[in-house]
């Protein structure tokens, strides 16, 4: 995760309405009403904001007590961490063979 920036807690809020993704790994929020942690960029609807806390990361959240959103999984890396490979396509497999 990046580190936390030095934002108020109304920023944070703002790229929470806005599903912000260049926000997500700054900060997770949490709902007290559901007891779920989310990235800012979730699609899940939005909570009220008396009953939103935010939090540096996961595992200040998990250690608050809420459990992970099954939707954007704040808990796992971020999608952009995730290494992609180059299957081989047919053209490729043809032209082994004929090699």
């Amino acid at each position: 995760m990046k580190k936390a920036t030095c934002l108020t807690d109304d920023q944070r809020w703002q790229s929470v309405l806005a599903r912000d993704p260049n926000a997500d790994g700054e900060f997770v929020f949490a709902v007290r009403t559901t007891g779920i942690f989310c990235r800012p960029s979730c699609r899940a609807r939005h909570a009220l904001r008396e009953n939103v806390s935010f939090y540096a990361n996961a595992s200040e959240a998990l250690a608050a007590g809420f459990r992970p959103c099954k939707r954007c999984q704040p808990d796992k890396a971020m999608p952009s961490n995730i290494g992609w490979i180059k299957l081989p396509t047919p053209v490729d497999c043809w032209n082994r063979k004929r090699l």
